[in-house]
């Protein structure tokens, strides 16, 4: 990575990409201290499940937009289309295991998805 040299670090002020604290990490860590923050974020396993859950709908939400951008299209219909695996446990986060963790078969789902939504666009 190149060194940040004065003149850099003034145009990225300049564009408000850069902060004007000398030292960013530290008041980060500071700001993260005094709010009481964990330094380390613990997951349950229904925390996981939600988080699955919100993926497969947010997916499906942003499929039924008619404005969503090509190229956001294609890879939520990339994700969906991904082999499925017919043994052992699905990969994590992908389309099989955010169905599962949503009660709903994939197998099922898939084929009748891409159809609705590759052939709508």
């Amino acid at each position: 990575m190149s060194a940040l040299t004065a003149r850099k670090r003034s145009r990225l002020e300049d564009r408000g990409q850069m902060s004007f604290l000398e030292d960013l990490d530290a008041t980060i860590d500071r700001l993260l201290e005094e709010a009481g923050c964990p330094d380390e974020v613990v997951w349950t396993d229904e925390d996981i499940s939600k988080l699955k859950k919100a993926m497969l709908l947010d997916a499906l939400k942003q499929l039924r937009q008619v404005r969503l951008a090509k190229s956001t299209r294609e890879e939520i219909l990339g994700w969906i289309a991904h082999p499925l695996k017919s043994e052992g446990h699905a990969d994590p986060f992908s389309f099989q295991d955010c169905c599962i963790a949503s009660d709903l078969v994939a197998e099922e789902m898939q084929p009748h998805l891409l159809r609705m939504f590759v052939t709508q666009h």
